[in-house]
């Protein structure tokens, strides 16, 4: 399905039940998404799924490396209601101006669950340099100063 964002019709699939097939794509990438999928662990499980094998994903999301564990902020209930665990946290979004909501506070177990998910070479590099300008993720939290990561994982040949 396709949605108008300032006027320009752009894809937009569901990282949980994507319209490609098995093996279709050489590399997804995508940038502070995850966080805002109820279910993210179906998103890497539909990511691998769709990758070929030897495929990457490279992917960023707000980390917090004070965390071993995920935090879930909120969870999508069966009956279509939220639960939530933290004060609900909207992030801009420009198909909708109330924001879209953030589920997860990712820690280091993001890592294990793309393992779990059949993925190899998992890694999580920094992006950081002052001369380019990269010093932070832009986090509007002054307590939150997360350094600007990006993850990547190969499904295996």
């Amino acid at each position: 399905q396709n949605a108008l964002v300032e006027g320009v019709s752009v894809r937009n699939e569901d990282m949980t039940q994507m319209t490609f097939d098995d093996g279709y794509a050489d590399i997804i990438v995508h940038q502070d998404v995850l966080e805002h999928i109820p279910d993210y662990q179906a998103a890497f499980r539909e990511t691998f799924r769709v990758l070929r094998p030897g495929g990457k994903t490279i992917f960023t999301a707000p980390f917090f490396h004070e965390l071993d564990e995920t935090f879930v902020r909120a969870r999508l209930l069966a009956d279509g209601n939220l639960e939530y665990f933290a004060p609900e946290e909207r992030h801009g979004d420009p198909l909708s101006p109330e924001g879209i909501l953030a589920f997860y506070n990712f820690g280091w177990s993001l890592l294990d669950k793309l393992i779990e998910a059949g993925f190899e070479d998992v890694k999580l590099s920094i992006l950081y340099s002052p001369e380019l300008g990269l010093l932070s993720n832009g986090c509007p939290y002054p307590d939150t100063n997360m350094l600007p990561v990006y993850i990547s994982a190969t499904k295996p040949m």
